[in-house]
């Protein structure tokens, strides 16, 4: 029908123009957000798990050491802690035992270091 015209929300309206954009960027910063806190979430886990074996392993090689009657212990958990790439902070006896920290850093400027400590001894056989 001639001279009928239809007008309303799906009409041609100028004030819907380019809303798609908008609504598609909204999307890619959220996209982006969750990809950048899953990133870091994973940095950091990564290095928590990498300061835990390097202290691990870093106290038992100490506590090795120090049943041999070597007064340089702290020695053989640094050459432990620079292999896993981490920095030991801490190497002290507490008894028997030999506790060592290590902190590892994440890689990335807005991430913290990861600290971890552990300890290792001799243990009597039952």
């Amino acid at each position: 029908m001639p001279g009928i015209q239809v007008t309303g929300s799906h009409g041609d309206d100028a004030s819907q123009r380019g809303s798609g954009t908008v609504l598609a960027l909204i999307v890619l910063m959220a996209a982006a957000v969750l990809l950048a806190g899953t990133a870091f979430a994973a940095n950091l886990l990564g290095a928590s798990s990498k300061a835990t074996s390097a202290a691990d392993m870093a106290a038992l090689a100490a506590a090795s050491a120090r049943l041999e009657e070597t007064d340089d212990f702290c020695i053989a958990a640094r050459a432990v802690t620079d292999d896993y790439g981490a920095r030991m902070t801490g190497c002290r006896p507490d008894g028997e035992d030999v506790i060592v920290t290590v902190s590892v850093s994440p890689g990335l400027r807005a991430l913290p270091d990861v600290d971890r400590s552990a300890r290792a001894g001799p243990r009597e056989c039952a």
